[in-house]
């Protein structure tokens, strides 16, 4: 499947299924996240996977999200938000499925987080995106540490 809007192409090709985990159990079991629950916690100008390009709906996972999205007290102190790190997070897997081949349904790319002051501080973290078809069928992106797959 593919969708076009913005100049951006995103293209899913699904893999036949043996069993089924839906994404609704998932979040209810604690191992994924919405979008759209993240935008709750992060206020009125929190970012959207829409306003980065990214036309389908979109889940984080837990372990991506308690480890590097959300940032520390310390982060915090030196600047580092939940809704820049969301941005970061969004607009890079943006990038990176703009320069996919039509049809993959696996994105692989980077983000580097800021958690101090010092360059030690930074952690570039490789981050994967899986489109792949959600509870009801439709394309559903999921950013996730590629332990997480």
């Amino acid at each position: 499947m593919s969708t076009q809007k913005n100049d951006v192409v995103y293209s899913c090709r699904f893999r036949p299924r043996l069993s089924f985990y839906g994404q609704k159990q998932a979040i209810e079991d604690g191992y994924l996240i919405e979008a759209e629950t993240i935008a709750a916690l992060g206020g009125v100008d929190c970012p959207t996977p829409r306003e980065a390009g990214i036309i389908f709906p979109v889940l984080l996972s837990v372990a991506l999200f308690e480890q590097y999205v959300k940032p520390s007290k310390e982060a915090q102190e030196w600047g580092q938000s939940l809704n820049g790190r969301l941005w970061d997070v969004y607009w890079m897997f943006s990038v990176a499925a703009r320069k996919c081949k039509k049809g993959d349904s696996f994105v692989p790319f980077e983000v580097i987080f800021q958690d101090g002051p010092a360059t030690k501080d930074k952690h570039t973290v490789k981050i994967w995106g899986v489109c792949e078809p959600g509870d009801k069928g439709r394309p559903t992106i999921t950013l996730m540490l590629p332990e997480d797959y």
